[in-house]
């Protein structure tokens, strides 16, 4: 029976049917393991030396099957790093990208986002990836980006959406989304949408800012009675008050975008043109004349044109401004239509023109322009009086921003003035002292001082200079003056006052412990109308240092500002020691 058994497996043993090669090892060692097991227990010799072969065949076929399978094993966690390496060098590159940037996936769940996006949004990677819009921004602004991204599927090229995007806080964020779609070659499965966000919150409070500047400024156009208009260089009508719309029978929108020629008969449109003409070529800064018009209702009335080109930020002329005044049955007023037309000849004559510019100027602007804003002051106190017990509290708010802003105009009017006349009063310059003109200005300031408390420190044997007393007065009172005015309401102004002696010039400084100023506006707080605080902040027209720039440079110096937010700020001058320094005489 042993014997039997033996030769039934090691010689009678059955072919097996054939099976693909890969699996000869495993069913191999599968049957060697069972035959093996089976034998385990005899007690026969012959038994267990024909075990003991079974398990060193199903050993060997275990080894062969052990080291594919091994090296097949290694090979996908290789792959496998490979890929999270990769992934991870991706998500670096967008991490680094200071764009903020996401991808979604064909259904519209964020699969990648960079930390740009994560900080615009003001979430964690977690409260994104794996997510759709709506439980990441909420219905409402799920609802209008998961449209949005039904569009970027069905157009080719890069789409763009302006919203309102809302942060983890849930705090509204104007930003702009340009997205594109990306399919697979041959028309695959896995198409992604990739996002670009920008915020948007800065220019769209610029824009509601310019906004409600230009509505500010045709309310207080629209409050002086005079007409008054503004072209572009080809000659259309920008804009104008509503008295300027009503002479020629219009509205302002009706106007807006006309040509003279739309507006008046033939012969009054070309002298407009031509005078218009005139000025832009020989780019004088303003121009006066007399002529005759008929307004809507057939009635002729004497008019005296005062236009004015106006500049854009880099300097060209944008275009110019026109204030007519209705001369008619104002015999007074003849002399001074005289007077401009022989300034209108001198300054055709005189190229350089500027003593004349600047007294034309000074004349329109303590006459023309300052005239009508008394008329509507006037009229302004006599409605309140006749009136006043008959209208609510609504029409004397109203009556109180006209009158408000009819006395912000007429004292920029007298700033403006301030600074046509630095350095045309006539006088020679002479020695002053100092020490005198800074008391002279700590007087005029003396309210200034009381009220907030303010201390002046100055150094001692404080030079005497050459100049002109009135006007370095007004360059301390100015700068003394914002010292006090931009000052934290919790911090005493305190001021000092240096001197040093330099080659050919005094140096001075005026230091604060006020507010401070940026870098970035060291420049500009010296230009015209530059206003870095709201008026309803600190009052004021913005040409202080402007004034101060002028006299100074009048005096044959310069001015800057040293200066760091938070930190008070310092203002450095030079004035000339003598007249061949610079312009002072």
């Amino acid at each position: 029976m042993t014997g039997q058994a033996v030769s039934i497996i090691t010689s009678e043993t059955p072919k097996p049917h054939p099976i693909p090669h890969a699996g000869i090892p495993i069913l191999g060692t599968a049957f060697g393991l069972i035959v093996a097991v089976a034998l385990s227990g005899a007690q026969d010799p012959i038994w267990r030396v024909a075990a003991a072969l079974a398990t060193v065949t199903a050993l060997v076929a275990v080894a062969a099957i052990q080291r594919p399978l091994l090296r097949r094993i290694d090979q996908m966690a290789s792959r496998e790093r490979e890929l999270s390496e990769e992934l991870e060098r991706r998500q670096k590159l967008m991490d680094h990208i200071p764009l903020p940037l996401s991808i979604r996936d064909g259904n519209g769940v964020f699969t990648h986002c960079n930390t740009a996006f994560l900080e615009l949004t003001g979430r964690s990677s977690r409260d994104v990836i794996g997510l759709m819009s709506a439980d990441v921004f909420g219905a409402a602004a799920g609802r209008l980006l998961d449209q949005d991204f039904e569009r970027a599927l069905g157009h080719p090229g890069t789409l763009r959406l302006e919203m309102a995007l809302p942060d983890q806080s849930g705090a509204a964020r104007d930003v702009i989304i340009y997205r594109s779609a990306h399919f697979p070659p041959n028309g695959g499965s896995g198409a992604f949408v990739i996002s670009v966000t920008l915020e948007d919150t800065e220019r769209k409070r610029a824009e509601r800012a310019l906004r409600d500047q230009v509505a500010f400024l045709s309310t207080l156009l629209d409050t002086i009675p005079s007409p008054i208009y503004y072209k572009d260089r080809s000659g259309r009508y920008l804009g104008c008050n509503s008295a300027f719309a009503a002479i020629h029978g219009r509205t302002v929108d009706q106007v807006v975008g006309q040509r003279a020629g739309d507006l008046m008969e033939p012969g009054m449109a070309g002298l407009d043109d031509n005078t218009d003409l005139c000025l832009m070529m020989l780019e004088d800064p303003f121009q006066v004349y007399e002529t005759q018009i008929d307004l809507a209702d057939g009635s002729r009335h004497d008019i005296l044109f005062s236009k004015a080109l106006y500049r854009q930020f880099d300097g060209s002329v944008g275009g110019l401004v026109g204030v007519m005044t209705d001369t008619t049955d104002r015999n007074w007023h003849e002399l001074e239509i005289a007077a401009a037309r022989d300034q209108m000849a001198r300054q055709a004559e005189d190229l350089k023109r500027s003593n004349a510019e600047l007294e034309q100027f000074a004349y329109v602007a303590s006459h023309d322009l300052r005239e009508p804003l008394r008329m509507v002051n006037s009229y302004l106190s006599l409605l309140e009086r006749r009136y006043g017990d008959k209208l609510d509290k609504d029409a004397h708010d109203f009556i109180d921003f006209a009158r408000d802003g009819g006395k912000r105009m007429d004292r920029l009017i007298l700033d403006l003035l301030e600074y046509s006349r630095v350095g045309r009063r006539g006088g020679p310059p002479g020695p002053i002292s100092m020490a005198e003109v800074i008391d002279t200005a700590r007087r005029n300031l003396e309210v200034a001082f009381a009220e907030r408390g303010a201390v002046l420190t100055l150094a001692a044997d404080l030079p005497v200079v050459l100049g002109d007393d009135t006007e370095l007065t007004r360059l301390f009172q100015n700068l003394i003056g914002n010292a006090i005015k931009y000052c934290a309401p919790d911090v005493t102004p305190e001021i000092a006052i240096d001197w040093t002696d330099e080659p050919g010039f005094w140096r001075f400084g005026v230091g604060d412990t006020g507010l401070g100023i940026a870098p970035e506006h060291f420049e500009r707080i010296f230009m015209v109308f530059q206003r870095l605080h709201g008026r309803g902040e600190y009052d004021g027209t913005g040409i202080g240092l402007a004034i101060c720039r002028k006299i100074v440079e009048h005096h044959g110096g310069r001015i800057w500002v040293t200066s760091e937010p938070g930190r008070g700020s310092t203002f450095h001058f030079t004035l000339a020691k003598s007249r061949d320094s610079g312009p002072v005489a």
